[in-house]
């Protein structure tokens, strides 16, 4: 019989937590929210290797008072490495903690944000689905709250495609042609921002294609010539940036006596990636004065097919960027319907070194 007297509770670990924000676990880690000074952090408690011990750190130590204002809801998958947090500051972000996990270790971790359009009410995990309320609100003053999907994965694919149309609340839509004007008209089920129609004619074989858009007024999209025999994927384009951190170099070994000093590089020269399956992407330079752009794979311009005549880039891709790291930093940027996978990234820098003898 369990009682007061027959069963005790010792307390083995003590943390603050904001209490209006539930926990939720992944696996054998818990994830909880705290305050940071009107912001948040994000912590996870683990079990130590003896499992009668528990400790925590903090998952948002690499980005301090990255989660602007304090957490209101936290979503994680069981098993797919990924964090979801919203924050009242900004309602229209997701704040993303993603991971990667070898031999039951973590070897690699990231936090991004998604911007969503609209104010993102509420976030649940089902299995490897991110189910998300947005309420938006469009250009004619017209409130909505959707129910809307997320799925994260390795290599997801469109059908036959070999990869994922990357549009923004993707639907597929069938469209109208009018012969007298020479225009196929296609219908969103909302309005969308910033509209952009990808379709796989039969007759182009495996070539996909952005169609040019002509015209828009409220949900209908017109696009010239006759369309209406084509499945067309129909959605908003989003950007999607990826901003590398600051470069440092680790003191190299000297002889006995001399101390060396190495400043940061004085500036990046270049920036050599590996790419996999990618047709467009940007390397961009943002700086305090200027901003340049550099086009490091052009990708498939309007009409010109993705496929077949179009071929996506792999393996190693350098591209100059000039840039100063104190002041400037290097992004990478994909604004297209079609993917980019970066496996890997090297820089090309010119270093100052300087050295001086030890006092005897």
């Amino acid at each position: 019989t369990l009682t007061p007297k027959t069963v005790s509770i010792s307390e083995t670990t003590k943390y603050d937590a904001l209490p209006d924000t539930p926990a939720v676990s992944s696996g054998e880690t818990l994830f909880f929210a705290s305050s940071d000074a009107g912001d948040t952090r994000i912590m996870e408690l683990y079990p130590l290797s003896e499992r009668s011990a528990f400790a925590a750190h903090e998952a948002s130590e690499a980005v301090p008072r990255y989660i602007e204002g304090e957490a209101t809801d936290i979503a994680s998958t069981a098993t797919g490495h990924c964090l979801c947090v919203l924050a009242p500051t900004d309602p229209t972000l997701v704040y993303v903690f993603r991971w990667a996990v070898s031999g039951g270790e973590k070897i690699q971790a990231a936090w991004m944000k998604w911007e969503m359009g609209g104010d993102v009410v509420a976030i649940e995990w089902i299995e490897q689905k991110l189910f998300l309320l947005v309420r938006r609100v469009s250009a004619a003053g017209v409130h909505s709250t959707t129910l809307e999907t997320l799925e994260l994965g390795s290599l997801l694919e469109d059908g036959d495609l070999p990869f994922q149309i990357h549009l923004d609340r993707r639907e597929e839509l069938t469209g109208s042609y009018a012969s007298a004007t020479d225009l196929t008209t296609f219908t969103f089920s909302y309005t969308p921002s910033d509209p952009a129609l990808v379709t796989q004619p039969d007759s182009a074989g495996e070539g996909m294609y952005q169609l040019q858009i002509k015209g828009q007024s409220g949900t209908a999209v017109t696009v010239r010539g006759d369309w209406s025999d084509e499945t067309v994927w129909a959605g908003e384009l989003f950007a999607s940036r990826y901003v590398f951190s600051r470069p440092y170099l680790r003191e190299r070994a000297v002889p006995q006596g001399v101390q060396s000093q190495l400043s940061l590089p004085s500036s990046l020269v270049a920036l050599i990636l590996e790419l996999r399956d990618t047709y467009q992407l940007d390397v961009v330079v943002e700086g305090p004065i200027n901003t340049d752009s550099y086009r490091a794979i052009r990708g498939p311009e309007i009409n010109e097919a993705a496929l077949g005549t179009f071929v996506a880039a792999d393996g190693m891709h350098r591209c100059g960027v000039m840039a100063d790291p104190r002041r400037e930093a290097v992004v990478l940027e994909n604004n297209s319907p079609w993917p980019f996978r970066v496996v890997g990234a090297e820089w090309e820098m010119r270093v100052t070194s300087r050295g001086k003898r030890a006092p005897v």
